[in-house]
């Protein structure tokens, strides 16, 4: 899941300091949490739930539009 997240556009174009806050483990476990709950959810009704700050929604999004693009 960790190469997935830094696969994504969204992560390339942080800041240094906020792509290392990304990679911290209790962060990422918190975004790899919202994947799963997107999963299950459906990305648009997640993103009227979630709390995530918008950067790492962004992360979520990418992750999940990519998984879906290779399930087609």
């Amino acid at each position: 899941m960790k190469e997935k997240i830094e696969a994504t556009n969204a992560f390339k174009t942080l800041e240094p300091l906020a792509q290392r806050m990304v990679s911290k483990r209790a962060n990422r476990i918190q975004i790899e949490d919202n994947i799963i709950q997107a999963r299950n959810l459906g990305l648009e009704q997640w993103k009227t739930q979630t709390a995530l700050c918008n950067k790492w929604q962004t992360i979520v999004e990418q992750v999940i539009k990519s998984e879906n693009d290779t399930t087609l």
